[in-house]
């Protein structure tokens, strides 16, 4: 093959020709070439080590911490009477406009209250 080819195509895939001025031989030395160049590189060049991922450390709830935790607790379940309760009122018919002014106040107020406590007892939850 060497006697009668003096131009190769190789096909590297992906689309991909290499034109090569020369023989087959010449095709397969230059191959060779490129291997040993492509390792010398990666000889030379520093080693990259993957930094571990520091993950935030999981802190222990402290003892006051809790007590406030259990303590939120009771308060959602005691806020969220109150809420029905209020609710109630709000949906009697029979209730007058003071009434219904007072209930509606008293539960914004709560549900303002219910708000706050959830998101501090879901902070203290992921430390559980």
């Amino acid at each position: 093959m060497d006697k009668m080819v003096d131009h190769v195509f190789v096909f590297e895939g992906a689309g991909k020709i290499k034109d090569i001025l020369g023989n087959y031989t010449e095709y397969r030395k230059q191959l060779t070439e490129d291997k040993r160049s492509a390792k010398a590189e990666q000889k030379s060049e520093p080693v990259k080590v993957a930094q571990p991922v520091v993950q935030a450390e999981k802190k222990k709830l402290s003892f006051k911490e809790k007590q406030e935790f259990e303590q939120l607790e009771k308060d959602l379940e005691r806020l969220e009477e109150e809420k029905l309760a209020y609710t109630a009122i709000l949906s009697d018919g029979t209730s007058t406009n003071e009434a219904i002014m007072d209930a509606g106040t008293k539960l914004a107020e709560i549900v303002a209250k219910i708000d706050t406590a959830t998101e501090r007892w879901m902070e203290l939850a992921e430390y559980v």
